[in-house]
């Protein structure tokens, strides 16, 4: 029984007394991170947990392949760690399965009586206010049908476009498959969620104009930075005052075609220029071909996959952020977490990033598959072009600050 599994763990709380009971859903959950989406889920939940609210995650990422929930708390947050071979496969195993678990987890998706059994129980014993669902890939969107029987509020965050296309990269499968895929999928987002948000108006937008959470409220929540607002003053103003000559470029993500990095280089070796250098960190199926070049053009340095603590130093020594995604990216959380390093970002003109640096008022978008991303990179290779930039930086990073973001879901939890 469930109950057998959580004797003994603390809750976390301030005084005795909750604000909301909150339990978080998403696929992966903090230290399993994946991708920016968990980063994201993790920062929510910890300072909502730290506002006086009962925080509880679900999530299919143990490693255990007993059927009993494992039961942990992590900075204030009480996570409930079921397990799903497929995940654990594709995803948590070295070396990683067959691709065929990849349709294993989708089948989950449509159905998993397993996590249905689990969430019912944990909705017994938390008594949750809101359920708030982010990527409930594998466990399965049914639990907003679950949550709405229980007469608990059902909030749900639009991370990524799987709902779209179970590739999360809409066009890619089927056409007939893709039609029965959204119109079931389409059917439960438009009878069981109270509240959909996303990190961009792109996204929504998006997923409006396919006719999906057609009776939801619709807010667009921005992804968040844990944001020292002291110490981006000092950086800024420690950089304003560089006068070298020499202008150094960051790129920093997975290195695949999707990122834009065969245009970074690309666009970054027609310019004539020993005054500039391209740094890229991360790792990923073009790494051979970001070597090879960097074999060829000694500007280019690459620098592999990197920790926070190092990710931290480059930010501190680059001038300029490129963000050259050829997809749609629902936000682009590296062009906020080098904002306050103090870097303007050349981003894309696709997906979510444009807004951030339209917030943000410094930086500039372009199209990444065309000559003009060669135009910005020399226009920003000018020192003083630079420094004009960063005299726009002000108050405006505070938009992405996560208490910012803990105020409008406590909001919208609420509402």
């Amino acid at each position: 029984m469930l109950t057998t599994l959580v004797t003994g763990v603390k809750r976390c709380h301030i005084n005795g007394v909750f604000d909301m009971k909150i339990l978080i859903i998403n696929m992966y959950y903090y230290p399993n991170m994946t991708g920016g989406a968990e980063h994201s889920v993790k920062l929510l939940a910890e300072g909502l947990a730290h506002k006086k609210n009962e925080v509880s995650v679900y999530t299919l990422d143990s490693k255990s392949s007993s059927d009993a929930l494992k039961c942990e708390n992590i900075n204030g947050v009480t996570i409930y760690r079921g397990f799903s071979k497929a995940i654990y496969e594709r995803r948590l195993k070295e070396p990683q399965g067959s691709k065929g678990y990849s349709v294993m987890n989708g089948m989950s998706s449509l159905v998993n009586p397993k996590s249905q059994k689990d969430i019912k129980r944990l909705i017994e014993k938390i008594h949750p206010d809101v359920i708030h669902t982010n990527n409930p890939v594998s466990i399965s969107y049914g639990v907003w049908k679950l949550a709405h029987e229980k007469g608990i509020k059902v909030v749900h965050t639009l991370r990524d476009y799987w709902l779209l296309d179970p590739t999360t990269v809409v066009g890619r499968t089927n056409r007939f498959l893709t039609y029965l895929f959204r119109m079931h999928f389409r059917r439960l987002s438009n009878k069981y969620v109270d509240v959909v948000t996303a990190p961009s108006a792109f996204v929504l937008n998006t997923f409006e104009k396919e006719r999906y959470f057609q009776n939801s409220k619709r807010n667009v929540v921005p992804n968040s930075i844990n944001l020292n607002y002291k110490l981006f003053q000092e950086v800024v103003d420690t950089k304003t005052k560089r006068n070298s000559e020499k202008i150094s470029y960051l790129f920093a993500g997975y290195l695949a075609d999707t990122k834009g990095v065969k245009e970074l280089v690309n666009a970054f070796r027609k310019i004539d220029n020993d005054n500039i250098k391209l740094v890229i960190c991360g790792d990923g199926p073009l790494m051979r071909f970001v070597k090879h070049n960097a074999s060829e053009d000694q500007r280019i340095i690459t620098k592999g996959k990197l920790s926070s603590k190092e990710m931290e130093r480059e930010y501190s020594d680059a001038d300029v952020m490129v963000v050259p995604s050829v997809w749609d990216e629902p936000f682009g959380r590296i062009v906020i977490e080098a904002a306050q390093y103090g870097l303007p970002t050349i981003g894309s003109n696709r997906g979510g990033i444009p807004e951030i640096i339209d917030t943000l008022g410094y930086g500039v978008y372009c199209d990444p598959q065309s000559d003009e991303l060669t135009e910005e990179l020399c226009a920003f290779s000018d020192r003083n072009r630079v420094k004009r930039e960063m005299k726009k930086m002000g108050c405006s990073i505070k938009d992405f600050d996560l208490e910012h973001q803990i105020d409008i879901f406590s909001q919208i939890y609420r509402g």
